[in-house]
């Protein structure tokens, strides 16, 4: 009775490899045109594909230049109450670019460059 599970295991294992090994090959051909249609098509799906990751590429980093832009301000600036300092930087650094906008809507005012006038009050 053992015997009969053994090959019965194996045989249920070996019959898909068996079903894998069998060759679909079929005759078709394409002609020339419909060859280079497709080399077109596929040519300028990946085309789009590149500029569009070139695009996002320049814009990430001209976002991430914007981020070390107002990040550099903020350590620059000189706040009145220095904990506002601090607020900014950890705003800066954990939302990114969002904390960057909002430091440039709201905080920037407060601050003022060492060597330059007081802060502007609205």
């Amino acid at each position: 009775m053992k015997k009969i599970a053994w090959f019965t295991g194996l045989a249920t294992t070996l019959i898909p490899f068996a079903a894998m090994a069998q060759d679909y090959t079929t005759e078709e051909t394409v002609s020339p045109a419909d060859a280079a249609a497709a080399t077109a098509a596929a040519t300028g799906i990946l085309g789009i594909g590149a500029v569009m990751l070139i695009i996002w590429c320049i814009v990430g980093l001209a976002v991430f230049i914007f981020w070390i832009w107002t990040l550099i301000d903020c350590i620059r600036r000189q706040f009145t109450n220095p904990s506002d300092k601090t607020l900014w930087i950890v705003l800066i650094i954990i939302l990114g670019v969002l904390g960057s906008i909002l430091y440039l809507i709201i905080g920037r005012g407060k601050g003022t460059i060492p060597g330059t006038s007081a802060p502007v009050q609205k």
